[in-house]
This record gives structure tokens, C-alpha cells and sequence, in this order.
């Protein structure tokens, strides 16, 4: 029950992709820190929902909703969905307003399950990629999960997008902490997290958590992180030595 939140330890399951496995094992860390949450989790690498002959994610659910009884649901995926899919017998290829469409009603169906199982959803959008065609697409994979969560108040839509990108909004594998300290929050590949990547990712879902709990309306988490990023922006820039402002000489009087 929501109104035992604060007394009781609510009841998380974490489900995903390969995004998923170190985000649930940060929620695992933040359960430990205040004892708030118990953490279960289940994800496939590779998985998500453009190609279900691989993995049947909605299937998953409804028996992971069954079986564990969670009161909320982290959801990670969307970062393998790059691929083409198919909308009423045709095939539908990335970027085009068909598929949009498909990616929409995948994801209401994975909320609307949600929603029968009792718990609370918050699905974390995928955070920018190195690659441009794989980061375009996560674009259209956040507007997606962002337009299918309009019309279902259950959903908490966590986007970490601004999270893990640079003051040009562009991808960063290393960015500042919250105490400006330079942090390689993302692997080599472009694509999946550090451990300090995946720490940051957690405890934004937590803070959501949190505000929800207390009634909060949502609000940005990541004022601190830009704040950080603008410090180090500023220590990273060389100073020079300003030149004097020039003085403004006396005018010669003219000899007559």
C-alpha cells in the first residue's frame, strides 16, 4: 500500500535490458543505504520489445508481475530497438511515423500490464549513445515511452537523457559528479554504464521515488548536476592575464 510507504519497505522489481543488470545492482546499493527498498531483479541482454521471437517481454512481465507481486516496477529498455518491426501485416523501418506508432502501443502494453499487476511503473528512458544512428533512434524511443505515459498516471517517466550529456546536450562518457569531481560514467562501447553511471541512473529513480511518496510533484533532478558541470567547465578553461584597459590620453595643444 502506497500510505505504508515510510514504514514498510517497498517492494521493488527491476526489469530490462543489458542497461538493466547494473541499474538493479545500484537499487540493490541504495536499499542497503536506508533500508527503503527491497530489490528483485530480471533482465536479458539484447532484449527489448522491436523483436519479440528473441525475448517476449510483455509474457515475462505478466508472469513476473504474478510471481513477485512488486508495488513498483523499474522498466529499462529501448536501447537495442533499433530495428525494423511490423504494424498490421507490413514492415515498418525506423523513423517513420508507422513505426513511432508500433513503439507506442508496445510500450502502453507493457504499462497496461503494469497497471492489472497493481504496481507503479517508472520506466527509465535510454540515455544518449556515441552512435549517431543509435542515438537518433533512442530519441524516438524516449518520445515514444513519453507519449504512451501521458494517459496512464501509474507511469513515471524517469529521463536521464540530460543525465549523461554535455552542455551541448550531446553524448559524454565522462562527465562531473554532483561534486564536480570527472567521472567515466559510461563504457567504452558508447552504449552501457559504468558503475558510477549506473549508481547516478539509480538514484535518480530513487529521488523520483521519493517525491512521489511525499507528494512532491515531479521536478528536474539534475540542477545539481549542471551546476557541477559549469564549475568544472570553468576550472577546465585556462586563464590568461588581462590586458590594462587603455587610458585615454591628453589632447597636444596646437602651437600657434
Amino acid at each position: 500500500d502506497r500510505e505504508d510507504v515510510g514504514r514498510l519497505a517497498l517492494r521493488v522489481l527491476v526489469v530490462g535490458d543489458s542497461l538493466a543488470g547494473p541499474l538493479a545492482t545500484a537499487m540493490v546499493g541504495v536499499a542497503r543505504r536506508d533500508g527503503m527498498l527491497r530489490v528483485t531483479r530480471d533482465f536479458r541482454a539484447g532484449s527489448g520489445l522491436a523483436y519479440p521471437p528473441y525475448f517476449d517481454w510483455p509474457s515475462r512481465l505478466s508472469y513476473l508481475l504474478a510471481a513477485k507481486g512488486p508495488d513498483a516496477l523499474v522498466v529499462s529498455l529501448g536501447t537495442n530497438d533499433i530495428l525494423t518491426m511490423r504494424r498490421d501485416g507490413r514492415v515498418v523501418y525506423v523513423g517513420t511515423p508507422g513505426w513511432q506508432q508500433e513503439y507506442i502501443d508496445r510500450v502502453g502494453t507493457m504499462m497496461d500490464l503494469a497497471q492489472q499487476g497493481g504496481a507503479v511503473m517508472y520506466w527509465v528512458c535510454p540515455p544518449s549513445m556515441a552512435d549517431p544512428f543509435r542515438n537518433e533512434t533512442m530519441i524516438l524511443v524516449n518520445e515514444a515511452i513519453q507519449e504512451a505515459a501521458l494517459t496512464r498516471p501509474w507511469v513515471h517517466v524517469v529521463d536521464v537523457w540530460p543525465l549523461f550529456t554535455d552542455e551541448n546536450g550531446e553524448y559524454a562518457g565522462e562527465l562531473p559528479s554532483r561534486e564536480g569531481e570527472w567521472t567515466q560514467v559510461r563504457s567504452n562501447d558508447g552504449v552501457h554504464l559504468t558503475a558510477a553511471g549506473a549508481s547516478w541512473m539509480a538514484n535518480a529513480v530513487y529521488e523520483q521515488m521519493q517525491r512521489d511518496w511525499e507528494g512532491v510533484p515531479y521536478a528536474p533532478i539534475l540542477a545539481d548536476h549542471a551546476a557541477a558541470r559549469a564549475v568544472a567547465q570553468v576550472e577546465a578553461t585556462p586563464t590568461s592575464t588581462p590586458s590594462p584597459t587603455p587610458q585615454p590620453q591628453p589632447e597636444k595643444k596646437k602651437k600657434k
